[in-house]
């Protein structure tokens, strides 16, 4: 009986992380095409990639794993379905940290900003369409 109450803990603990630890395809659209697939990188890092259901690429990025979550670390990318940038955002284990930004579907900067340690900081610019600045300001707290 302990015999068996070991084989079905060791079971359990390996099938909730195996989803978590899943590689290749992990999710499917209901019309059969790749929505989400991960790749191991190393030690406990991951290329995530998104897709529409018609397979162009929506979003990708690092994960790694902390505390038995998988979380955004490093450079995530998102596109609009015509392939242009839409937004570039940096994490530090699951949280903003570094550059942010957007574009405008005609490839045009949006927002162009920072984050420290998951609060907005120094300044951020914001352009109209034609690229002109149209308002700044200076997230730094404090200011």
């Amino acid at each position: 009986m302990r015999k068996l109450v070991i084989v079905f803990l060791i079971w359990d603990l390996c099938s909730c992380s195996e989803n978590i630890r899943k590689e290749g395809v992990i999710k499917t659209w209901p019309n059969g095409v790749t929505k989400v697939e991960r790749v191991h990188l190393a030690a406990d890092t991951f290329l995530v990639k998104h897709y529409n259901e018609d397979f162009k690429l929506y979003m990708k990025g690092k994960t790694i794993l902390r505390d038995g979550q998988e979380v955004k670390h490093g450079t995530w990318e998102s596109y609009y379905p015509n392939g242009r940038k839409w937004s570039l955002n940096t994490f530090v284990e699951g949280v903003e940290n570094g550059i942010y930004k957007t574009w405008h579907p005609n490839g045009n900067l949006n927002i162009s900003g920072h984050y420290s340690m998951g609060s907005s900081t120094g300044v951020w610019t914001f352009f109209n369409g034609e690229g002109v600045i149209v308002k700044t300001f200076d997230a730094t707290p404090g200011n």
